[in-house]
């Protein structure tokens, strides 16, 4: 068993164990009337080492997820066989050292960041952020009428809108272009 807090990685007291947490999500999920085996599960390996990694692996969760780039990419190395996400705010500046490493990128929230992920892998798989409460916290697409961008994209990402294929709500932002 390994300790972490929840702002303190390696905080004493704070016991973590990978298969008794994904048993209890597990049976969360099956409460809800849900069979657990339809439901993707995304490790998030923030602040913990790559041997929680292993042991999130040895447990079944083979996709894993990280939201500090360059601490993904060190884990990558170490575990070249899991899954790999880029989960919260991906930077435009980091676009060049994301792009085509991870599997899924869950967090493009700008037409800039969408283009320079398109220019630089284009077949790179997203999720995009839209803002469907139309809330002004944080950065996102605006979504209108349910199934368009409320500015479309510039010819250089046409390419891009093409590959996006999916959108989740982060429930905050208003977009620049609003």
């Amino acid at each position: 068993m390994l300790s972490r807090g929840r702002d303190e990685p390696g905080r004493p007291g704070h016991e973590v164990s990978v298969p008794g947490n994904l048993a209890a999500v597990r049976e969360r999920i099956a409460r809800t009337g849900r069979n657990p085996d339809e439901i993707t599960i995304v490790a998030v390996t923030k602040g913990f080492d790559v041997a929680v990694c292993r042991e999130a692996i040895a447990a079944g969760l083979n996709i894993l997820g990280e939201n500090r780039v360059h601490e993904a990419l060190t884990k990558m190395d170490e575990l070249p066989d899991a899954e790999w996400h880029l989960i919260g705010h991906l930077q435009t500046n980091k676009a060049r050292v994301a792009a085509g490493r991870f599997a899924l990128i869950q967090s493009v929230d700008s037409i800039r960041l969408a283009e320079a992920l398109a220019k630089i892998a284009p077949a790179q798989a997203v999720l995009v952020e839209v803002n469907v409460a139309r809330s002004t916290c944080a950065a996102s697409w605006r979504w209108v009428r349910h199934t368009a961008i409320q500015r479309p994209p510039s010819s250089s990402c046409e390419s891009c809108a093409r590959k996006l294929n999916s959108a989740w709500e982060r429930g905050c932002p208003s977009s620049p272009w609003a």
